[in-house]
């Protein structure tokens, strides 16, 4: 999963591409969540059958209610929508059981991840139909003009993400009870892979 929607309401000006591979603007560019759209398109060429979602009004926090969840057939969901470069975020957000999170953190080990607590996204409503982590995606300063993104750290998410999808066993993960409350995503795009 990734969302569609970003912060800016303005196109990025100034495009500019550094010699160690930072893209940014002298605006907001929408890396949150461009970079995780970029890696599920990507994951899809290379698998089609996987499911996917594209939210598209995450930023906003909307709800479910009109998306069919129960219908999804899925063990797990991989959300890109996290800054930075290693994060893993599971168990602390109520988003998965710790043995989803032992895994993808297995997997992780060998592309710099671990798990750690983190804000809203997709996940939060996500995460009440089936189990979900969301993990780093090589953005910076989001909802800024200062926003970047490292294009080594996107590639790093999308491998990472193949390798979890070929690694982490397809079992019945448990979706722990929730101790903190959530809020839905509203108007979602959804296409599933046969």
């Amino acid at each position: 999963c990734a969302h569609l929607d970003a912060v800016s309401t303005t196109p990025p000006k100034g495009i500019t591409l550094t010699d160690d591979g930072k893209i940014y603007t002298k605006s907001n560019i929408g890396c949150d969540d461009k970079n995780g759209v970029y890696i599920v398109l990507k994951m899809l060429e290379h698998n089609p059958k996987l499911q996917f979602i594209f939210s598209t009004e995450e930023e906003t926090g909307g709800n479910i209610d009109s998306l069919e969840l129960e219908n999804i057939d899925t063990p797990y969901g991989l959300i890109f929508d996290r800054k930075g470069n290693g994060d893993i975020i599971g168990t602390y957000n109520d988003y998965c059981d710790k043995d989803l999170e032992d895994a993808v953190c297995k997997v992780g080990l060998n592309y710099g991840y671990s798990t750690c607590r983190g804000v809203y996204s997709d996940c939060d409503a996500l995460s009440v139909h089936f189990p979900t982590v969301n993990l780093s995606c090589g953005y910076y300063n989001a909802h800024t003009d200062k926003e970047y993104t490292i294009l080594e750290e996107v590639e790093v998410a999308y491998k990472f993400g193949l390798d979890l999808v070929n690694s982490v066993p397809r079992i019945k993960y448990n979706i722990p009870e929730k101790t903190y409350s959530h809020y839905g995503i509203n108007d979602f795009v959804i296409c599933l892979g046969y």
